[in-house]
């Protein structure tokens, strides 16, 4: 191992997007993707801590899907995202069969922000 953290980091043989993919991660977001990202989700869902579950992107996509679309140029060109995306409301499931006062019988669920769903969905679309 070298004795820098950048020597030790291309020691570990990471592995690397192709450059194909890093062209398309970096490319303009589109209405297009946005719409489809939108469509793609199941109905039914529980909603993060905004409280606007995906019916409601569906519902109002006409009208949403500029507004997503300038709050996503926006973030990547300022390389900072609006703190709603890094919300999420955290709660906790007890596993089946297991005591209820032992915490290490229970397990996380997030309940994250449909606006980050989108644009998490639309980026993993296109790779």
């Amino acid at each position: 191992m070298g004795s820098d953290t950048s020597t030790w980091l291309e020691d570990l043989n990471l592995p690397k997007l192709s450059d194909e993919a890093c062209e398309a991660l970096n490319a303009d977001i589109t209405a297009e993707e946005i719409l489809e990202a939108i469509k793609s989700f199941p109905n039914g869902k529980s909603s993060g801590p905004d409280g606007f579950g995906m019916e409601w992107y569906k519902t109002f996509h006409k009208q949403l899907t500029p507004l997503l679309l300038r709050m996503f140029k926006h973030s990547f060109d300022n390389q900072k995202f609006p703190n709603s995306l890094y919300d999420a409301n955290i709660s906790l499931i007890l596993k089946e069969g297991r005591d209820e006062t032992e915490p290490s019988s229970y397990r996380p669920i997030s309940l994250l922000n449909s606006d980050f769903k989108i644009f998490t969905k639309l980026m993993a679309n296109r790779l």
